[in-house]
Protein backbone atom coordinates (compact mmCIF):
# COMPACT_ATOMS: atom_id res chain seq x y z
CA UNK A 1 0.00 0.00 0.00
CA UNK A 2 1.01 3.10 -0.70
CA UNK A 3 2.03 6.54 1.75
CA UNK A 4 0.30 9.59 1.26
CA UNK A 5 2.05 12.51 -0.03
CA UNK A 6 2.88 14.56 3.03
CA UNK A 7 0.43 17.46 2.99
CA UNK A 8 1.68 20.42 2.01
CA UNK A 9 0.68 23.75 3.72
CA UNK A 10 -0.25 26.19 0.65
CA UNK A 11 -1.86 29.06 3.13
CA UNK A 12 0.03 32.57 2.60
CA UNK A 13 0.33 35.37 4.75
CA UNK A 14 -1.71 38.92 4.67
CA UNK A 15 -1.41 41.31 7.57
CA UNK A 16 -5.04 42.51 8.44
CA UNK A 17 -5.91 45.92 8.59
CA UNK A 18 -9.52 45.50 9.98
CA UNK A 19 -9.72 43.35 13.34
CA UNK A 20 -12.08 40.45 12.44
CA UNK A 21 -13.64 37.97 15.20
CA UNK A 22 -13.16 35.26 13.09
CA UNK A 23 -9.58 35.69 11.51
CA UNK A 24 -7.58 37.95 14.11
CA UNK A 25 -7.11 41.74 15.27
CA UNK A 26 -5.92 45.23 13.07
CA UNK A 27 -2.27 44.62 11.94
CA UNK A 28 -1.76 40.75 12.68
CA UNK A 29 -0.42 38.63 10.45
CA UNK A 30 -2.47 35.78 9.89
CA UNK A 31 -2.48 32.72 7.40
CA UNK A 32 -5.25 32.41 5.12
CA UNK A 33 -5.97 30.47 1.56
CA UNK A 34 -4.71 32.13 -1.73
CA UNK A 35 -8.22 31.70 -2.80
CA UNK A 36 -9.77 34.17 0.12
CA UNK A 37 -7.52 36.05 -0.03
CA UNK A 38 -7.97 37.33 -3.66
CA UNK A 39 -11.51 37.01 -3.95
CA UNK A 40 -12.44 38.29 -0.53
CA UNK A 41 -9.62 39.91 1.57
CA UNK A 42 -7.61 41.70 -1.37
CA UNK A 43 -10.92 43.67 -2.71
CA UNK A 44 -12.23 44.72 0.21
CA UNK A 45 -9.38 46.24 1.73
CA UNK A 46 -9.68 43.72 4.77
CA UNK A 47 -6.00 42.74 4.45
CA UNK A 48 -2.21 43.16 2.27
CA UNK A 49 -0.09 40.16 1.54
CA UNK A 50 2.41 40.30 4.34
CA UNK A 51 5.35 40.05 2.05
CA UNK A 52 9.36 42.13 2.92
CA UNK A 53 7.89 45.50 1.84
CA UNK A 54 4.42 45.47 3.91
CA UNK A 55 6.15 44.00 7.20
CA UNK A 56 8.33 47.32 6.84
CA UNK A 57 5.66 49.43 5.97
CA UNK A 58 3.03 48.18 8.62
CA UNK A 59 6.54 47.51 11.22
CA UNK A 60 6.12 50.14 13.66
CA UNK A 61 1.88 49.98 13.22
CA UNK A 62 2.07 46.37 13.94
CA UNK A 63 4.25 47.24 17.11
CA UNK A 64 1.64 49.21 18.42
CA UNK A 65 -0.94 47.31 17.98
CA UNK A 66 1.25 44.45 20.06
CA UNK A 67 1.42 46.94 22.82
CA UNK A 68 -2.36 47.88 23.13
CA UNK A 69 -3.08 44.04 22.99
CA UNK A 70 -0.81 43.70 25.90
CA UNK A 71 -2.32 46.20 27.66
CA UNK A 72 -5.80 44.83 26.61
CA UNK A 73 -4.37 41.48 27.77
CA UNK A 74 -3.03 42.88 31.50
CA UNK A 75 -7.07 44.54 32.01
CA UNK A 76 -8.84 41.57 31.18
CA UNK A 77 -6.62 39.99 34.01
CA UNK A 78 -7.31 42.25 36.05
CA UNK A 79 -11.03 42.50 35.88
CA UNK A 80 -11.24 38.46 35.70
CA UNK A 81 -9.20 38.55 39.04
CA UNK A 82 -11.61 40.73 40.55
CA UNK A 83 -14.63 38.53 39.18
CA UNK A 84 -13.42 35.72 40.67
CA UNK A 85 -12.89 37.34 44.01
CA UNK A 86 -16.40 38.46 44.05
CA UNK A 87 -17.44 34.44 43.18
CA UNK A 88 -18.18 35.26 39.75
CA UNK A 89 -21.31 36.52 38.18
CA UNK A 90 -24.66 35.97 39.31
CA UNK A 91 -27.96 36.26 36.64
CA UNK A 92 -31.52 36.29 38.31
CA UNK A 93 -33.65 35.55 35.39
CA UNK A 94 -37.58 34.52 35.02
CA UNK A 95 -37.70 30.51 34.77
CA UNK A 96 -40.70 28.00 34.58
CA UNK A 97 -42.08 25.53 37.19
CA UNK A 98 -38.98 23.55 35.60
CA UNK A 99 -36.50 25.85 36.35
CA UNK A 100 -35.71 26.47 32.51
CA UNK A 101 -35.26 30.04 31.48
CA UNK A 102 -37.38 31.93 29.34
CA UNK A 103 -34.48 34.45 27.78
CA UNK A 104 -31.67 31.78 27.23
CA UNK A 105 -27.76 33.46 28.51
CA UNK A 106 -25.40 34.29 25.56
CA UNK A 107 -22.32 35.92 25.69
CA UNK A 108 -24.04 39.14 24.94
CA UNK A 109 -25.71 39.15 28.15
CA UNK A 110 -22.67 38.18 29.92
CA UNK A 111 -20.70 41.63 28.06
CA UNK A 112 -23.20 43.50 29.43
CA UNK A 113 -23.22 42.53 33.20
CA UNK A 114 -19.65 42.43 33.20
CA UNK A 115 -19.67 46.38 31.57
CA UNK A 116 -22.30 47.27 34.44
CA UNK A 117 -20.69 45.60 37.28
CA UNK A 118 -17.19 46.53 36.44
CA UNK A 119 -17.33 49.24 33.42
CA UNK A 120 -15.17 47.22 30.71
CA UNK A 121 -15.78 46.67 27.59
CA UNK A 122 -15.49 43.12 26.87
CA UNK A 123 -16.22 41.58 23.26
CA UNK A 124 -18.59 38.81 23.11
CA UNK A 125 -16.51 36.32 20.71
CA UNK A 126 -14.05 36.04 23.14
CA UNK A 127 -15.79 33.87 25.43
CA UNK A 128 -16.20 30.66 24.38
CA UNK A 129 -19.99 29.15 25.01
CA UNK A 130 -20.92 25.81 23.25
CA UNK A 131 -24.25 26.82 23.86
CA UNK A 132 -26.40 29.11 25.37
CA UNK A 133 -27.43 28.91 29.13
CA UNK A 134 -30.75 27.76 29.47
CA UNK A 135 -31.30 26.27 32.95
CA UNK A 136 -31.06 27.52 36.17
CA UNK A 137 -27.66 26.22 38.06
CA UNK A 138 -23.56 27.37 38.07
CA UNK A 139 -21.83 27.24 35.12
CA UNK A 140 -18.30 27.46 34.28
CA UNK A 141 -17.75 29.48 30.80
CA UNK A 142 -14.00 29.69 28.87
CA UNK A 143 -12.52 33.34 28.25
CA UNK A 144 -9.71 33.64 25.74
CA UNK A 145 -7.64 36.35 24.19
CA UNK A 146 -3.79 36.72 23.10
CA UNK A 147 -2.92 34.18 25.64
CA UNK A 148 -5.12 34.93 28.92
CA UNK A 149 -7.66 32.27 29.49
CA UNK A 150 -9.55 32.56 32.92
CA UNK A 151 -12.56 30.69 33.64
CA UNK A 152 -15.37 32.58 34.48
CA UNK A 153 -18.24 31.27 36.90
CA UNK A 154 -21.63 31.79 36.50
CA UNK A 155 -24.42 31.25 38.97
CA UNK A 156 -28.00 31.53 37.27
CA UNK A 157 -31.03 31.98 40.02
CA UNK A 158 -34.87 31.78 38.77
CA UNK A 159 -37.59 34.56 39.90
CA UNK A 160 -40.00 31.67 39.46
CA UNK A 161 -41.74 31.72 42.61
CA UNK A 162 -42.40 35.33 43.17
CA UNK A 163 -43.81 35.68 40.00
CA UNK A 164 -45.80 32.41 40.32
CA UNK A 165 -47.09 32.88 43.28
CA UNK A 166 -48.47 36.72 42.48
CA UNK A 167 -50.24 35.14 39.72
CA UNK A 168 -52.39 32.60 41.79
CA UNK A 169 -52.96 35.86 44.14
CA UNK A 170 -54.43 37.97 41.22
CA UNK A 171 -56.72 34.82 40.23
CA UNK A 172 -58.12 33.70 43.65
CA UNK A 173 -59.20 37.48 44.18
CA UNK A 174 -61.05 37.36 40.46
CA UNK A 175 -62.57 34.15 41.68
CA UNK A 176 -63.10 35.26 44.95
CA UNK A 177 -64.81 38.52 43.40
CA UNK A 178 -66.63 36.97 40.99
CA UNK A 179 -68.78 34.26 43.89
CA UNK A 180 -68.92 37.66 45.54
CA UNK A 181 -70.95 39.11 42.95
Amino acid sequence: MAKKPARIDRRINVILLESNKYLGEKYEVVKVKPIFAKNVLFPQGIAVLADKDALYAYEKRMQQAQEVKAKKSDGYKAVFDKIASDNGLTFTMTANEKWALYEKIDPAHIVAKIKDLYNVEVEDHLFKMKKKIAAVGDYTIPFQYNGVEKDLSISVKAEVAAAKGKKEEAKTEEVVEATAE
